[in-house]
């Protein structure tokens, strides 16, 4: 599948991956709940998705990873990416790594 980034109007090819005939990437639950933030499990990580009106930085986005129940010096934090699309919100993205439980 195609998407348009709507920020920098890049075209990126959407690929599914699989593995032993299950998608790797399905959104989950958080330990806690935190308005607006959402939780991917990438099998070995955490993919984190937080939308809103005002952009946040990444101190706001560890922030509510650990009040999400992953504090970053446990599970870490990289990857943080935020970009406005072209109705003004912010969408900002970040790993963690998952744990084994």
């Amino acid at each position: 599948m195609m998407m348009t980034n709507g920020a920098t109007g890049t075209k990126v090819e959407v690929v599914a991956r699989k593995r032993w005939g299950h998608i790797e990437s399905t959104e989950m639950s958080l330990k806690l709940s935190v308005p607006g933030l959402k939780a991917e499990d990438r099998v070995t990580s955490i993919r984190f998705t937080f939308e809103r009106a005002d952009e946040i930085t990444e101190a706001d986005a560890i922030d509510a990873q650990c009040r999400a129940g992953y504090d970053d010096h446990g599970y870490g934090f990289w990857g943080f990416i935020a970009e406005q699309g072209a109705d003004g919100k912010w969408t900002e993205n970040w790993a963690c790594q998952r744990s084994s439980e």
